[in-house]
């Protein structure tokens, strides 16, 4: 064989050599995303009329909405069941966008061995990739969720895409941080002890769930603050409004209807996180 054939020969051996590499690169990328957003779909579903009522209580006053339970009864009187999904067009434009990027980037720096630290810093890090994205859905979420019949107040102006952008950002940096350095150790002690006989997918719901719960329970002030910053530009400036409801109704201002959150928060991770699990497993992640 002359050297310019053999060289020809060496490079279609590379070739074919590296190219299978490459797909099979591409395709666990490809199966990683598609995994981190099917919790996405399942969680927007499932959570709206859970988000509805929480953005309802948040941002109307005591007066016109009593508590998460006056405000489901009302809405069951007075409005049809498809209320209970307003909001859900940007639901399902933010949550399988939210889910995406928070799954795969975790997915991406999440340690190895599990470790908590390290695990809480690639939920911080995943909560960071998802805030200036998120922050303008969320905007047009709240703002069509937040008006009802109990609510006559004119329609407020157009407000800028990032205002409440660090209540966004408060919620999702440290808040992811919990939510997966929680669950990693929920897991983990439900693998260990907990979980012994249970169902793999009750094993793996109950940990999410209630990691869920905790890391909305952690955040919600700034959950609630983002929301009536978001339906109301008269809300004034985080600090401002903090000290408004701190002087107003102490600290039981800053958790009103959290009960509803929480709730919220247990279902959908309950059903988020064995999606997650379940997907990367049936496509061989």
């Amino acid at each position: 064989i002359e050297g310019s054939d053999r060289g020809c020969l060496m490079q279609q051996l590379q070739l074919s050599s590296v190219l299978p590499m490459e797909l099979s690169r591409l395709q666990s990328a490809g199966s990683l995303l598609v995994a981190s957003a099917s919790p996405g779909f399942v969680g927007a579903l499932v959570g709206c009329p859970f988000d509805v009522v929480k953005t309802r209580v948040q941002t109307s006053t005591p007066g016109n909405i009593r508590s998460p339970l006056y405000c489901l009864q009302w809405m069951l009187t007075n409005e049809k069941p498809l209320a209970f999904w307003r909001g859900l067009t940007p639901m399902l434009l933010t949550t399988p966008i939210y889910s995406l990027v928070m799954f795969s980037v975790y997915d991406s720096f999440r340690p190895a061995d599990g470790d908590l630290r390290g695990s809480f810093l690639a939920g911080a890090m995943a909560g960071a990739a998802c805030t200036l994205p998120q922050n303008p859905l969320e905007l047009w979420k709240i703002r069509l969720q937040a008006r009802c019949g109990l609510d006559t107040s004119p329609i407020p102006a157009r407000p800028s895409i990032f205002r409440g952008l660090s209540m966004t950002a408060l919620v999702n940096v440290p808040g992811n941080g919990i939510l997966f350095f929680t669950n990693e150790a929920l897991r983990r002690a439900f693998d260990s002890d907990f979980g012994r006989g249970l169902p793999a997918s009750f094993a793996e719901s109950v940990p999410g769930g209630l990691a869920g719960a905790i890391y909305k329970l952690t955040v919600y002030p700034a959950d609630l603050m983002r929301a009536k910053l978001m339906a109301d530009n008269a809300s004034g400036q985080p600090l401002e409004l903090m000290r408004r409801i701190w002087q107003g109704h102490g600290l039981g201002g800053f958790y009103r209807g959290a009960s509803v959150v929480v709730l919220r928060a247990f279902c959908v991770n309950a059903i988020t996180f064995p999606v997650f699990h379940w997907a990367k497993r049936n496509l061989g992640i």
